[in-house]
């Protein structure tokens, strides 16, 4: 790797990690799930095999609000192993946030003390000591903690010493911004260059864009962009944009503010492939594509890089930012070993995920589908890349999720590109 590469991985910073480091923390995850399984059924459990409180306490909470669609071993959790986890790991020295978030899931569960808790989280506001990401995770929570004891006293203090950041958090979470065609045509045909971006890691990369309603029952649609950047076609004999439908939906119906939510609208970098098509009950039968949020920098400079200057002053973009600074990670594009047995749904046939972006895969009446394998391989040939199994890890590029408008039903083509 050049020194080059190694300065640009050095700049991920909070959860945007290099691939090896996101390869390593999505094993994690599944081991601290079974860890967790294991004391479900047998009460055992070693503080030795905790080496990441962040990804521990995620594998928890899905695991104890069953999105444990996360985890293969599926079974039922039970109530009392959970209360006597949580009281256990509420012990430990965990980090501010980690404990916010366990309180908060004891707190819906149980009749639990947060007297300790807000004491030192308003301690933490007045001293001007407290992370954005905690403050985040209050305000995600607001409903909640606000209606318990010294919870009104913790917000006015919150409101009173990050008035504006919590104004914009708030502004950005409820925005239902419409973006035009205009817009959109100007954005993907004139994407600025990569040159600068991320000291140029991704200079020889794709575009991918995914274009979304608001309402995240309803597919989106992804078309591309060459490493040349170039449109992508159906094929050389046939001059048409290549199209293909996706879904960014919650099977929790949770915002993109919140784990599990919504893929938040944003920009991402992909970088490559997991090394293994396993976990094919949650993936799917082909690798999933790795996507990572942009490094934080003053103003948000990095990101802007890629915008052009109209996109740059809307707030579509800003949800990838939020999602980052609140804690959200292992983003994927990836298929699904599920069925979606209820065609009434808006989504038919996609299966909802716990925030990735969904291709359709699997055998229906009308149709089979294996999206991920043709949305692999076209971002291969679109690399300049044969399209092989040794190629996939070689996909790079930039990824644009687009909250278009908030229209009931699919994205199509004509709702995003001037004629």
């Amino acid at each position: 790797m050049s020194i080059k590469a190694l300065i640009c991985f050095a700049l991920v910073i909070n959860f945007s990690l290099s691939f090896a480091g996101e390869v390593e923390q999505e094993k994690l995850y599944f081991k601290n799930l079974r860890i967790i399984a294991e004391y479900n059924r047998t009460g055992k459990f070693s503080l030795s095999q905790i080496t990441d409180a962040k990804i521990f306490v995620d594998a928890l909470l899905d695991y104890y609000n069953n999105s444990s669609s996360n985890f293969q071993g599926e079974e039922l959790a039970n109530p009392l192993m959970k209360q006597q986890l949580f009281a256990i790991i509420s012990s430990w020295a965990l980090p501010l946030e980690e404990r916010i978030r366990l309180a908060a899931e004891r707190t819906r569960s149980e009749s639990y003390d947060l007297t300790t808790l807000f004491a030192e989280v308003i301690k933490n506001i007045e001293d001007k000591t407290i992370s954005v990401r905690a403050i985040y995770l209050l305000l995600n929570e607001e409903e909640l903690f606000a209606a318990r004891p010294g919870g009104e006293e913790l917000y006015e203090s919150l409101r009173l010493h990050n008035s504006e950041l919590c104004e914009d958090y708030t502004k950005i979470v409820v925005s239902k911004e419409i973006i035009s065609k205009e817009l959109l045509s100007e954005m993907f045909l004139n994407t600025p260059p990569f040159d600068d971006f991320m000291d140029g890691r991704y200079i020889d990369g794709i575009r991918l864009f995914m274009f979304c309603r608001h309402d995240r029952h309803y597919p989106c649609l992804k078309i591309a962009k060459d490493h040349q950047d170039r449109p992508v076609y159906v094929s050389e004999e046939i001059d048409e944009l290549w199209m293909q439908p996706a879904l960014g939906s919650s099977w929790r119906g949770l915002p993109f503010n919140r784990e599990n939510g919504n893929t938040p609208a944003g920009v991402y970098t992909i970088d490559g492939v997991m090394p293994s098509a396993d976990e094919q009950l949650i993936f799917g039968k082909y690798r999933r594509l790795i996507l990572n949020h942009i490094p934080a920098s003053p103003d948000e400079s990095e990101l802007k890089k890629v915008l052009t200057s109209s996109m740059a002053q809307k707030e579509w973009w800003r949800q990838s930012v939020i999602s980052r600074d609140v804690g959200r990670s292992l983003f994927r594009i990836h298929g699904t070993g599920r069925i979606n047995n209820d065609p009434e749904t808006t989504h038919y046939p996609f299966v909802m995920t716990s925030g990735c972006i969904a291709s359709r895969e699997g055998k229906y009446p009308s149709n089979s589908y294996k999206d991920q394998r043709l949305l692999l391989d076209k971002l291969m040939v679109a690399m300049g890349l044969s399209p092989i199994y040794a190629n996939e890890v070689k996909i790079r590029g930039v990824l644009f999720v687009i909250n278009i408008d908030d229209k009931k039903a699919p994205v199509t083509l004509a709702d995003i590109l001037i004629p």
